[in-house]
């Protein structure tokens, strides 16, 4: 199946993987410059199932809230990048648990990889240009986005290309090169356009794996591609005993890193993806 077939299949499935429709309107919220606090607030409350989940995650290890009674209190206190940022995670792990029960891998280490890379993302553009962090944790945390793609319409070959990954010790991609003609980067970048993400995490989810490739948002991508080397080099690999691409993350260092820097963007991951099997699961 070549990339147009699939983008059509996509385009008129019924089974698509889907967000609820709060959070496509909490995604939506990262493009308007004018949302206030209490629109944030109206939009969360309408699923009842999703706030008290925010809520316990608010009172867990990752945030240390405890007796927070309100998404309004919520947002005073953890500010509403983060509460979007909760409530977009939330969602993204319901999704990943409820897809492809036929195709057997871990799920949770998986999870920790989207959680490791949005982590990483949103620490090294807080040195870049922090007014974009948020968005790139959203880019770092879906960035694998086309896995869902490939188990919901092509089961068969992404699980021979698993089989490949892991018996030869090559990356996830070359294998989905070879067995499906295409990797899931790009069928990400499809999907994406669907849940109607932004051009820019719509760009980095396509090129995380080919960041020189992208010239509209190349700092973003690159961004997003360093995230994802950094998440297996802190022990977070997407698929158990399958290795990352041979590119290391100084090879994509454009924007001068320190050592002291990567090594604490490290310790973060480490830390927050510590904190937050234990609150997500919580919230489960």
């Amino acid at each position: 199946m070549d990339l147009h077939t699939l983008g059509l299949r996509i385009s008129r499935s019924e089974n698509l993987p889907t967000l609820p429709s709060v959070v496509v309107q909490v995604i939506r919220l990262f493009d308007d410059p004018n949302v206030s606090a209490r629109g944030l607030e109206m939009v969360i409350e309408r699923d009842p199932s999703l706030t008290a989940k925010i809520l316990r995650i608010a009172g867990s290890p990752l945030y240390g809230l405890p007796g927070v009674s309100s998404i309004g209190r919520a947002l005073s206190v953890l500010g509403m990048n983060t509460l979007r940022s909760i409530a977009i995670s939330l969602a993204y792990q319901q999704l990943l648990s409820k897809q492809g029960g036929t195709i057997k891998y871990n799920r949770e280490v998986f999870w920790r990889h989207c959680v490791a890379s949005g982590v990483a993302a949103r620490e090294l553009m807080r040195r870049v240009d922090a007014q974009k962090a948020d968005e790139l944790y959203l880019a770092g945390l879906m960035h694998d986005l086309g896995i869902l793609v490939f188990e919901q319409f092509l089961p068969g070959q992404f699980e021979e290309s698993m089989r490949m990954a892991f018996f030869r010790q090559i990356p996830l991609t070359q294998a989905e090169q070879q067995v499906i003609g295409m990797d899931h980067s790009m069928a990400g970048a499809i999907l994406a356009q669907k849940w109607g993400l932004n051009d820019m995490i719509s760009k980095a989810i396509e090129f995380h794996e080919d960041p020189d490739s992208e010239t509209v948002y190349p700092n973003c991508t690159r961004i997003v591609a360093m995230a994802n080397i950094l998440a297996y080099d802190c022990g977070f690999p997407a698929m158990e005993k399958v290795p990352a691409s041979s590119t290391d993350v100084m090879a994509l260092d454009t924007f001068n890193f320190t050592e002291e820097e990567i090594e604490q963007v490290k310790k973060t991951v480490t830390d927050e993806v510590q904190k937050s099997d234990l609150s997500f699961r919580s919230a489960a």
